[in-house]
């Protein structure tokens, strides 16, 4: 018996293309006759899953079949494959059925690492250094694909005031630059950062980043203040 559809999906929350550790993945097969329950053997990144194979129905004679398994924290991640058997009523039989109809599923526990972080400022005369009107603009590559990463900058250890605009934005990508003005109300001091970014498994991370080139940038409003001047004989003013 012909096998007319085999489409694969999980129902991880971030992307059906993906799944990480506790996701379910399911193989919907679709024949052109009924069939008694096929066999369905998966592999994950080239590797037996551990999980159990359910079936639904669980026995019977169907036209439709849905074999699925729960990802497990000792699956291989990678690409999942498929390696399917099914007998027809009359005992014609199509084996090693392996064609996935569009995109498998990728298998990805690995929580998202950050290779660069680096800051500075457009201003003129020193970057590591800003003052009101100047732009911060933050770098960060990742080792993988990331939806849109949430950064909170602070400014001498405060929140600062404007919203910072994302670059690319409601996209997929491995870097990403994050950008703010300095407002007039903004904390003088050191600008620190938080990161927050699920990959397209949905693995989060999410705390405090350090600089990986050792670099920060500094916020100084503060004018100059001239606290003395002293004349001496001759000096003219």
């Amino acid at each position: 018996p012909p096998i007319l559809v085999a489409e694969i999906s999980s129902n991880n929350l971030t992307n059906s293309t993906h799944a990480t550790d506790g996701d379910t993945i399911t193989l919907t097969i679709t024949m052109d006759a009924s069939t008694n329950k096929p066999t369905v053997t998966f592999k994950s990144g080239g590797d037996d899953i551990s999980g159990t194979v359910v079936y639904d129905p669980s026995a019977g004679i169907s036209k439709t079949w849905k074999a699925s398994y729960d990802v497990s924290s000792a699956d291989t991640d990678g690409d999942v494959t498929i390696d399917g058997s099914v007998n027809d009523l009359a005992d014609n039989w199509t084996s090693n059925f392996t064609t996935i109809s569009g995109d498998t599923v990728t298998v990805d526990k690995v929580v998202p690492s950050i290779t660069t972080a680096e800051i500075k400022s457009n201003n003129a005369l020193d970057t590591t250094l800003a003052k009101s009107g100047d732009k911060i603009t933050l770098t960060l590559v990742m080792d993988a694909s990331t939806n849109t990463p949430d950064v909170t900058f602070k400014s001498g250890g405060n929140p600062i005031t404007n919203t910072p605009i994302y670059d690319p934005s409601n996209v997929e990508s491995k870097s990403w630059s994050v950008s703010y003005i300095v407002h007039d109300s903004d904390t003088d001091g050191v600008i620190t950062i938080d990161v927050d970014v699920n990959d397209l498994a949905g693995n989060n991370k999410s705390d405090a980043q350090a600089f990986t080139d050792g670099k920060d940038v500094t916020i100084n409003r503060t004018n100059p203040v001239i606290s003395n001047v002293a004349f001496s004989w001759g000096d003219t003013l």
